[in-house]
């Protein structure tokens, strides 16, 4: 009986056994390093670049025109503002 297990003991470890730890192994490492670089933003092709709604030129040599440019000095006057408050009265203008 003790030659039997002696035999046991002594026996080569079948091919489940010797392959199994390397194919997980190898499993695990694959997966260690795909998966962080399947999360990576991939780079934009000339497609994604462009805008969809795009909005029209504008020249630049239009300029912005400000509500009292070239008003005369009566309606400038007209245009004054009177604040009332407790500490008194203000006019600007």
């Amino acid at each position: 009986m003790r030659e039997a297990a002696a035999r046991r003991a002594r026996r080569k470890p079948s091919y489940v056994h010797r392959v199994l730890p390397a194919f997980v192994m190898h499993v695990f490492l694959v997966t260690i390093f795909t998966l962080p670089n399947a999360a990576q933003n991939r780079l934009p092709n000339s497609d994604q670049l462009k805008k969809a709604n795009s909005r029209p030129v504008v020249e630049a040599s239009t300029t912005k025109v400000e509500p009292f440019d070239g008003a005369s000095v009566e309606k400038m006057t007209g245009k004054c503002v009177t604040l009332d408050t407790e500490h008194g009265t203000a006019t600007s203008g």
